[in-house]
C-alpha cells in the first residue's frame, strides 16, 4: 500500500512511472551541467527526460552509466555494501511480548526479531 500511494503521489505531481521496464544505458547531460537525460531500455527504445532518481546498487549504476564522472565514480566505487536477508514467518502465536528486539549477540546469525 504505501509503494502504491508513492507511486500515486508522484503521479498526480505529473511523473510518468514504469514498472517492469529495463534500462540499458542512461546518459547524463553532457559536462555534468543542466539538460536532459538519454535513456535506452531493454526494447532499443531511446528517450529524453528530465531526471532521473536511481535507486539501484552502485555497481549497477556504474555499468549503466559506463562515463560517469569523476569524483562522484571514485564516491560510489568507495562505498561498502552489506547484505541483508529478511525471513518472515507465519506463526500461530506471539514470539515474545516484546514488538522490536535487538540482537547483538555475534554468534547469532541475525541482528534482530520483528513482530
Amino acid at each position: 500500500m504505501l509503494i502504491d500511494r508513492l507511486a500515486d503521489a508522484g503521479r498526480e505531481l505529473g511523473v510518468d512511472i514504469r514498472a517492469g521496464v529495463g534500462l540499458k544505458t542512461l546518459q547524463p547531460p553532457a559536462n555534468g551541467g543542466d539538460g536532459q537525460f538519454l535513456l535506452t531500455d531493454t526494447a532499443g527504445n531511446v528517450e529524453r527526460v528530465d531526471r532521473v532518481l536511481a535507486t539501484i546498487p552502485s555497481p549497477v549504476l556504474l555499468r549503466l552509466v559506463p562515463n560517469m564522472p569523476e569524483p562522484y565514480r571514485s564516491k560510489l566505487l568507495s562505498a561498502r555494501y552489506q547484505g541483508a536477508v529478511c525471513m518472515l514467518l507465519q506463526l500461530n502465536h506471539p514470539l515474545s511480548s516484546t514488538y522490536w528486539m535487538n540482537i547483538g549477540d555475534e554468534r547469532l546469525p541475525f541482528t534482530g526479531i520483528i513482530e
